[in-house]
């Protein structure tokens, strides 16, 4: 092996190792905080048309919990202002048609916050151009 190719053999192994190390520095300083504050609400449309989104409004900036396989929150398919307090769900599959069943009209929207004493303030429906369907609810 000439000098040229143990040269640049060494160097790749610098290279390799120094990446390596990076990485795993990266990794420790953005090791993610754990969520202090939990809030969840068992949400039905109570409203006399069928809604196509929900606005949540939040006393924290939050993320919302979303199913690992679809990405959904719930039924809804759009999750905007996520880490945020104010979080717009929209595109739900189904459409969430009113009901007075509490028990099989709804479905739970789990928020977690890197605060405490996370709380939901208020929440409304949504048709599809957007505008709230009937009044601003309080959990």
């Amino acid at each position: 092996m000439n000098h040229y190719s143990r040269t640049v053999r060494h160097l790749t192994v610098l290279v390799v190792i120094l990446s390596l190390a990076g990485s795993a520095q990266a990794a420790k300083k953005f090791k993610e905080k754990p969520r202090q504050g939990q809030a969840e609400h068992y949400f039905v449309n109570h409203e006399s048309e069928t809604a196509h989104g929900l606005v949540v409004n939040l006393s924290k900036k939050a993320v919302v919990v979303t199913d690992p396989n679809t990405g959904f929150a719930g039924p809804f398919q759009n999750i905007r202002g996520d880490g945020t307090d104010q979080i717009t769900f929209s595109h739900p599959r189904p459409l969430v048609a009113p009901s007075e069943d509490e028990e099989a009209g709804g479905f739970d929207l789990v928020f977690r916050s890197y605060k405490a004493g996370l709380k939901i303030g208020s929440y409304y429906w949504t048709d599809a151009k957007g505008k709230r369907i009937g009044k601003k609810h309080s959990p």
